[in-house]
């Protein structure tokens, strides 16, 4: 198996983090990656990729649904419901936060928040009528019973789909 592996830097001061950078061809079987124990001399556990099942937050005007690099909206403050930036509060630590979103005694980035709650529970429901969207498919069959269809989805590396999306396409047009 031929991998590279390069060390990540800290943007700016350079200072090495303990994070890798792996890249391989696209002929490898990327499942072998998970039998890597010692990646430059460091002992390594490499684990898949995990999405973050929580619905994101915004950090400027608190909202759920998007992030602060995609925000049009005024900044809010997490603690008081104030119009600015939660860095510029002068709400005293000892004083009761009040939530931007129900009003309630909490911080506006507490997740158990019945907008939070509500907001995670209708992603969790989109999310799993996706997946079952995704991963049966009805088939006609000469029988005339459906037939179905289960895709089993696998992690590939980006380069490798595109790459072979490329070569498909590539040899379509010579023939």
């Amino acid at each position: 198996m031929a991998i590279e592996a390069s060390i990540k830097l800290k943007y700016g001061s350079k200072v090495p983090l303990n994070m890798f950078m792996l890249t391989f061809s696209a002929d490898e079987d990327i499942h072998k990656i998970y039998e890597i124990n010692s990646i430059l001399r460091c002992n390594v556990n490499i684990l898949p990729f995990r999405i973050s099942k929580l619905i994101p937050q915004c950090k400027k005007c608190q909202d759920y649904g998007h992030t602060k690099n995609y925000c049009s909206n005024g900044p809010r403050c997490v603690k008081c419901t104030g119009n600015y930036f939660t860095h510029m509060c002068t709400k005293l630590e000892n004083v009761q936060p009040k939530c931007v979103h129900c009003k309630g005694a909490h911080p506006a980035h507490f997740r158990g928040c019945k907008k939070a709650l509500l907001k995670q529970k209708f992603k969790d429901k989109n999310l799993r009528t996706k997946v079952q969207q995704k991963s049966s498919k009805q088939l006609p069959s000469i029988s005339g019973k459906p037939t179905t269809v289960i895709k089993k989805q696998t992690a590939k590396p980006a380069a490798t789909s595109v790459g072979a999306a490329v070569k498909s396409n590539l040899g379509q047009r010579i023939q």
